[in-house]
């Protein structure tokens, strides 16, 4: 096929699928410049209908095979080593939103991988429950003292890219959450560190928000540019109507300062024990 000079990848089951294809799609094409960027999805198992409205729209679509969780950094590097882009964008799909265009960023810092650092400091034992003993401590170590990068949002040089996914790929069955080797590997290689706009999490921002007519603003009434709903466990992803638009984003279960002075609180409680 036919490329433009970087692209969007993410990838989705069927679990993330509605949500893919109406609120993350529909906020990517209203809010994103794509004149030069192909939308591509890693497709492990979406269902007609879901794989209809992304083909209605030009995304590129790549079956595949596996669990998302597990396989998608293998098959982002299959895919890239088979298509030319100058740059990637790697970007969760299922709790992220777009409101505010990305695409200069493809232009920035252009040799190096970009993310943003997380606010607080997240408990490694339990992202790495599940990960084997020699690379747990190996993790562990490396990551004292510093914040880890949310993965829910990189861009970097294709190669780059493909290197990260391979190391990944190949410890991928013994872990449990990626966030942690992902994080290792890029204190190692170096990495650019983007304002936290670009990866906006409620449940840990530091900044008070609120939201007009679905739109999520900071206190100074800044829009960020992407929203990510995540969280460690269902409780943590406080915006219960979670989506793109007028009528969503109106629920905010937990108030998110209180979760983060428990994040502080677990940080002071934990400070020099061997986690």
């Amino acid at each position: 096929m036919d490329t433009k000079p970087h692209t969007i990848i993410t990838a989705s089951d069927v679990r993330c699928g509605d949500f893919l294809a109406t609120h993350w799609l529909g906020s990517l094409r209203q809010n994103v410049v794509l004149d030069r960027v192909d939308v591509v999805v890693l497709d492990f198992g979406l269902t007609a209908s879901q794989r209809s409205a992304l083909d209605g729209v030009g995304a590129v679509r790549v079956r595949c095979e596996g669990k998302a969780k597990v396989s998608r950094y293998a098959e982002t590097t299959r895919f890239l080593e088979k298509h030319h882009y100058d740059q990637v964008l790697a970007v969760d799909c299922g709790d992220l939103i777009f409101q505010r265009d990305v695409s200069h960023l493809f232009e920035f810092q252009k040799d190096r991988i970009r993310g943003v650092l997380e606010r607080y400091p997240i408990p490694l034992p339990i992202l790495l429950r599940g990960t084997g003993g020699r690379l747990r401590r190996s993790i562990r170590e490396k990551l004292r003292g510093r914040s880890m990068v949310n993965v829910g949002f990189l861009l970097g040089p294709s190669e780059k890219m493909q290197e990260l996914g391979r190391t990944v790929g190949r410890y991928a069955d013994d872990l449990e959450h990626d966030q942690p080797l992902v994080s290792c590997l890029l204190y190692e290689s170096g990495f650019e560190a983007l304002d936290g706009t670009y990866n906006f999490v409620p449940w840990t921002a530091r900044q008070s928000f609120y939201v007009e007519n679905g739109i999520f603003h900071t206190s100074d009434g800044e829009r960020p540019a992407v929203v990510h709903n995540t969280g460690l466990r269902d409780p943590f992803r406080i915006v219960r109507d979670f989506g793109y638009g007028p009528g969503h984003n109106q629920h905010i279960r937990t108030p998110y300062l209180r979760v983060a002075s428990a994040w502080s609180r677990f940080r002071s409680f934990t400070r020099g024990r061997e986690l």
